[in-house]
């Protein structure tokens, strides 16, 4: 290749799902993004209308994803469970991630 991109990894975009707590009701906020740092900012600047009169806000937990799909059924398990989700458990266990990320759609043969 004359242009010498072939010599370059292809770097794909990553989608964050994150975990918010505010230091002001201790209440957790769960998002997604393609960009977590300007992300943060943003609920920390009072942009976000859902987190503006909560912060204070402390980022507890993100995990990382390759597709926005992934992140999004994340997300959606994480909300579904009500506030329920055991933060250590989430950090310290890959089947407990997994559980979570568990909705492969069942084909027959």
């Amino acid at each position: 290749n004359p242009t010498g991109a072939s010599n370059f990894p292809v770097i794909y975009p990553m989608f964050y799902v994150y975990i918010l707590l505010s230091k002001k009701d201790n209440k957790r906020y769960i998002g997604m993004t393609s960009d977590i740092k300007r992300r943060i900012i943003e609920h920390n600047s009072g942009l976000v209308k859902s987190t503006k009169n909560r912060r204070p806000l402390a980022v507890i937990h993100y995990e990382s994803f390759e597709t926005k799909s992934e992140a999004l059924s994340f997300e959606k398990k994480l909300k579904d469970r009500k506030g329920k989700i055991d933060i250590q458990l989430l950090k310290e266990d890959v089947n407990y991630k997994l559980s979570l990320l568990d909705t492969a759609p069942q084909f027959s043969t």
